[in-house]
């Protein structure tokens, strides 16, 4: 994607086409690992069996960064129920407190018609899950939006 804007034909949207270009570009998330954030999202297919998220957010999980910023909260829009899991595990190991997730489950259809331009169907299904860190009021049942 480099620095270009990318082009997005949605359903959703009456079928009109809106442009969005990055404020910065990292190639990794390591790259981005020397900025206190507020919120972190992550938009990704949820693959525990190859990749776990906090394999992902490894960067923003090591000691060096823990030592010099507080924990944003995680913002996980992935496909799957009970994907923050791993992520609240690994927070909670920290030692840094609550760990914060919003965990929405998301499908939708999308598909790349050309180098950054992306159609998006008007089909979009999500679920929101309550976080872990409410222990005691927690519900594995996702509410539906």
């Amino acid at each position: 994607m480099e620095t270009r804007s990318t082009s997005v034909s949605s359903a959703s949207i009456g079928g009109r086409s809106t442009r969005t270009s990055p404020s910065a570009v990292c190639k990794s998330v390591a790259d981005a690992a020397d900025t206190q954030y507020s919120y972190v999202v992550v938009a990704t297919k949820a693959v525990p069996d190859l990749i776990q998220t906090p394999k992902i957010l490894e960067p923003l999980l090591s000691p060096n960064y823990v030592a010099q910023f507080s924990q944003p909260t995680y913002v996980l829009l992935q496909n799957g129920l009970n994907v923050e899991v791993d992520l609240y595990n690994s927070l909670k190991a920290l030692g840094r407190g609550e760990p914060s997730i919003i965990s929405i489950a998301v499908w939708i259809l999308t598909n790349f018609l050309a180098p950054n331009v992306v159609e998006h169907s008007d089909y979009v299904s999500s679920s929101l899950e309550f976080p872990l860190s409410d222990i005691a009021h927690f519900s594995p049942r996702p509410v539906l939006l």
